[in-house]
């Protein structure tokens, strides 16, 4: 089962959206990596300022959503629009990885600092068009409350 992975590669998974985290690494099972929309494996992971290291973080706001500022997929300060159509484009182009046959997927979460903690919420939207997300079941989270924690500069495992 193909689904084209939104969910990790986009991923709305909202910690109420600080910009303070990002998808680095989606792995499927079949032995493809992706990363979220937006994420440049250049970015610095070793600190905890706004500029270098969270510019690739995707900040996702129903506000900028709902007036067009950005996509569903959110925007990143580096990038800007994460825009899904040439997203998509590029992660079908790389591979993309795959949904289990239990429908769990395994992601890395980048806590840049204190405030991208969780917990976090995750949607996916299995048509790959970023119009209509289903929320999904989170069985391992990032530690925090209110997205905040005592963590910084950390790789996490998130886990569908």
């Amino acid at each position: 089962m193909q689904t084209k992975i939104l969910l990790a590669l986009c991923l709305v998974a909202i910690s109420q959206v600080n910009a303070h985290g990002a998808i680095t690494a989606v792995q499927g099972s079949n032995g493809m990596t992706g990363e979220a929309f937006g994420v440049d494996q250049s970015t610095p992971r070793d600190g905890t300022k706004r500029n270098p290291f969270q510019t690739d973080s995707s900040i996702i706001r129903d506000r900028e959503i709902a007036s067009g500022k950005s996509s569903a997929c959110g925007r990143t300060l580096a990038g800007g629009n994460n825009e899904i159509g040439a997203a998509m484009s590029k992660a079908e182009s790389a591979g993309i990885p795959s949904v289990s046959s239990d429908g769990k997927v395994q992601m890395t979460l980048h806590q840049v600092n204190g405030d991208g903690g969780g917990p976090y919420t995750c949607d996916v939207n299995a048509s790959g068009d970023g119009k209509t997300f289903t929320p999904m079941t989170i069985s391992t989270n990032i530690p925090g409350k209110n997205s905040r924690s005592g963590n910084y500069q950390q790789n996490r495992e998130l886990m569908r």
